[in-house]
């Protein structure tokens, strides 16, 4: 894997984001509409590390084709959404199928970016969960800016879970993450490290 840059965090709906991205697809000489870079942060997410990794990918397999269209995302990046999908497996434990959705996103994106992802995803369970008997569904998705919708499914998904569950998972990614960022284990081991979250 290349290295991979950190970067300040962004949310959906900052100004900035889409010259920052337009910005990273320049510094690789490639070029990328306003269009496209929304459709982007809708399959990605917000997290620039993330971002900037798949628009290398990109570079890579678009050659000599020099700019991005959805078409190319499609095809080669992840959405955040299988992320999430592995996500779900931890919260229910299913350690087979933990193990086999991780071994599938390693094959096109690198640990740290699943970690990322799954970190953001799990404290966002846990600020739902903590917040759902002292606010209602509107206001915890204004604070969060998600749509309302969205933490009606969290809540169910949620309801066998109790939030010690969700912050010992979260700290197990933290310390998982920081082994990885350390050179403390290899990659086979972070499989182990993901199927002890189970």
């Amino acid at each position: 894997y290349s290295q991979v840059r950190e970067f300040p965090q962004y949310k959906s709906y900052d100004k900035q984001l889409p010259k920052i991205i337009s910005d990273l697809a320049k510094e690789k000489s490639l070029s990328i509409n306003s269009d496209t870079i929304s459709f982007l942060i809708e399959q990605l997410g917000t997290n620039l590390t993330l971002i900037d990794s798949e628009i290398e990918k990109l570079q890579v397999a678009i050659y000599p084709v020099k700019t991005i269209n959805k078409e190319a995302i499609k095809k080669y990046c992840t959405s955040v959404e299988d992320v999430f999908i592995l996500a779900d497996l931890i919260i229910d434990g299913k350690k087979d199928e933990i193990i086999k959705q991780y071994n599938i996103l390693t094959e096109r994106r690198h640990p740290l970016e699943i970690f990322s992802v799954l970190q953001n995803s799990f404290q966002r369970f846990i600020f739902i969960k903590h917040y759902e008997k002292k606010l209602n569904n509107k206001d915890i998705a204004l604070k969060l800016k998600l749509h309302e919708f969205i933490v009606m499914k969290t809540q169910e998904k949620l309801r066998k879970t109790s939030i010690d569950r969700l912050t010992e998972i979260r700290k197990n990614l933290i310390n998982a993450e920081y082994k990885l960022k350390t050179g403390q284990v290899v990659s086979g081991d972070i499989i182990l490290e993901m199927a002890l979250l189970s």
